[in-house]
């Protein structure tokens, strides 16, 4: 028994820092290992000129419609799931304030009862454009591309 008690608690400084170390590195390497991370957005539906609350300024994609139109897909209150890529502490980051995007589509054609867009996330306004472009940007990740369909609003 002492022999296992002084194996344990001899030289406990150096086992201490031995231990930190060890603890040190593999937070390090958690830190730096790169991975792929899907993140879902809420659509929200503007109209020009209306400033954005402040809960559209976290997990959004608000789209501003145009006036007299109608955003049908995706609809309002969806979710949009996009794949960034980056390290943890990147992704942390990113993720930790003020993640949000904006889209302006062009104007519809004024005889046009419907209208259609394809973008990809990375047309999309992001609030922190460079972060977002960065792990967005990834050649083996296929982003699908967002399909947005306006119709003409009816007044009754």
């Amino acid at each position: 028994m002492t022999r296992w008690w002084r194996w344990l608690f001899d030289d406990l400084g150096n086992k201490g820092l031995a231990v930190a170390l060890a603890a040190g590195v593999w937070w390090l390497m958690q830190v730096k290992i790169e991975l792929r991370q899907e993140h879902s957005f809420l659509v929200v539906a503007t109209h020009s000129g209306a400033a954005p609350s402040p809960q559209e300024l976290h997990n959004t994609v608000r789209i501003q419609v145009p006036e007299g139109w109608k955003l049908v897909t995706p609809a309002p209150g969806s979710q949009l799931r996009f794949v960034f890529y980056g390290t943890r502490a990147q992704l942390n980051h990113f993720f930790g304030s003020y993640c949000t995007a904006a889209y302006r589509p062009p104007q519809p054609p004024e005889q046009a009862t419907s209208f259609e867009d394809i973008m990809e996330a990375g047309e999309l306004d992001w609030m922190r454009s460079r972060e977002a472009q960065q792990l967005l940007d990834v050649d083996d990740v296929y982003q699908n591309e967002l399909r947005l369909e306006l119709v003409r609003a009816v007044h009754e």
